[in-house]
């Protein structure tokens, strides 16, 4: 069952109070989570299989952003709280663009058509650009932020092959055991 908005900014706040509450030690030049308030703007980010997967609030401190609360998009994984973090906030308009000019130079000719926020080999984020080659095919990789000057990622159809060695894009939900509650 997918979980909204509302429902979620709704966890990450009960969550953020519980940390709050319970984290005794912050590292060095982390402000405390006592400090910190939560963001009303999130980015909804999806799974390779293209289900929803979680919402990322960012976390403020003062004037700014210093970290991300995640919370669950669908039910099916469990308890909807998923993680506290300190770091940069996904920042889309720059990352989409970013993907965009690896495009250019990866594929040159072709067509950015969509560009979606993703999570593969959980905790990893990008953008899944669905593009149209030169050729005229349709295409799928994924930027990933945190090895930008990479290659655009292939993702393998089905789904990850486990067999493989090097580099491979692995779906969360493909991870979540057959008989899992789908509702």
């Amino acid at each position: 069952m997918v979980i909204t908005v509302d429902q979620a900014f709704l966890q990450a706040q009960l969550q953020l109070r519980f940390a709050q509450q319970t984290v005794g030690v912050v590292p060095q030049g982390f402000p405390t989570l006592a400090g910190c308030t939560l963001g009303q703007q999130s980015t909804l980010f999806f799974d390779i299989s293209g289900q929803q997967l979680f919402y990322e609030f960012p976390l403020l401190s003062g004037e700014g952003a210093v970290g991300t609360v995640r919370t669950a998009a669908e039910t099916v994984l469990g308890h909807p709280f998923i993680s506290i973090q300190n770091g940069p906030v996904f920042d889309i308009e720059k990352t989409r663009a970013a993907a965009a000019a690896k495009v250019i130079l990866q594929f040159p000719g072709s067509t950015a058509v969509a560009f979606t926020p993703v999570c593969f080999n959980y905790p990893r984020i990008g953008i899944l650009v669905d593009l149209t080659a030169s050729n005229g095919d349709k295409l799928r990789r994924i930027f990933d932020v945190e090895f930008a000057n990479k290659e655009l990622l292939a993702i393998p159809e089905g789904g990850a092959i486990p067999d493989l060695e090097g580099e491979v894009v692995r779906s969360v939900f493909a991870s979540i055991p057959e008989g899992a509650d789908q509702d």
